[in-house]
Formats: structure tokens, C-alpha cells, sequence
């Protein structure tokens, strides 16, 4: 019976050890748990920021398609009842038909440049709106510091490249 004690010991020095590891690794995961929900939370932060940033540089490219829009219509109004046929000078005056049809083509591309415009700050909304969802949905893990530099400078690279729009 003696030589089986040392093999006990040995076995509850184990199992003590285990049970220390297994307590220490769930402090690690507890803490790494806890880091996850701080940086969701400054993510979500982050990402309202962009959405209010989005929708300031919005509302004045929206107010000139809705000014050109207007002046469009005016301008129509304006012709048919003015003018009894194409080619005629206003009676004020003013500018012949060709010119008009002219500025209405150019109002017209500059509506198209402010759309397209638009659809690509839509976009590259949508573009972060994903990697962030992707990022909330990743599994909990240590960040790297680099990892986190990297989102980081990816993420001021398209605020950069969306204020230059």
C-alpha cells in the first residue's frame, strides 16, 4: 500500500493544478469578454459618428438636387408659356431657345455628378456598416495591436476618402 500513496499524491498535485490553470483561464476569458463589449461599444459609437457625418455631408448635395429640380420645372413652365415656337427670342429679351436646352443639358449632368456622388457615399455607408456588423459578430478573442491599427487607419482612409467626395 505504500507505493500507492505517492501515485495519489501525484494525481491530487494534478488535478489541483488543472483545476488552477482551468481558474486562471477563466479570468483571462472573462477579462478578453469584457475588453469585446468595451470595443463594440466604441465601434457603435463610431459608427452613429459616421452615420451623422453621412447625413450632414448629405443634406446639402439633397438640397441642390431638390433647388435644380425646382428651377427644371420653372424653367419648363416658363418656356411653354413664353414662347410660341422654338428659336424665337424672349420678349424680355432674353436668351433663345438653343441657349436654354443648353443650360437644362448641363443642369442635367450636374443632377447625374450629384447623384452619382451620393450613391457612392451610400455605398462606402454601407461598406463600414458590414465591417462593423462583421466585427460585432466575430468571436471574442485577444485584439492585436496591430489589428486594431490597421481597422483603424482603414477606417480613417474611407472617412478620408468620403470627405474628399
Amino acid at each position: 500500500m505504500a507505493s500507492r500513496r505517492p501515485g495519489v499524491k501525484e494525481l491530487v498535485n494534478v488535478e489541483r493544478a488543472h483545476a488552477r490553470e482551468m481558474a486562471e483561464m477563466r479570468t483571462r476569458v472573462a477579462v478578453e469578454l469584457s475588453l469585446a463589449r468595451t470595443d463594440i461599444g466604441g465601434t457603435l459609437a463610431e459608427t452613429k459618428a459616421v452615420r451623422s457625418w453621412l447625413g450632414y455631408e448629405t443634406v446639402k448635395p439633397f438640397q441642390g438636387i431638390q433647388e435644380i429640380g425646382e428651377a427644371l420645372k420653372a424653367l419648363e413652365i416658363s418656356i411653354r408659356e413664353g414662347h410660341g415656337g422654338v428659336g424665337e427670342v424672349c420678349p424680355d429679351g432674353g436668351p433663345k431657345w438653343e441657349e436654354i436646352q443648353a443650360e437644362l443639358s448641363r443642369l442635367g449632368t450636374h443632377v447625374g455628378n450629384v447623384s452619382n456622388q451620393l450613391d457612392e457615399l451610400r455605398r462606402k455607408m454601407n461598406h463600414l456598416t458590414e465591417r462593423i456588423a462583421h466585427t460585432l459578430q466575430a468571436p471574442a478573442s485577444p485584439p492585436s495591436p496591430q489589428s486594431e491599427n490597421s481597422s483603424t487607419e482603414r477606417m480613417e482612409e474611407d472617412i478620408g476618402e468620403m470627405k474628399a467626395m
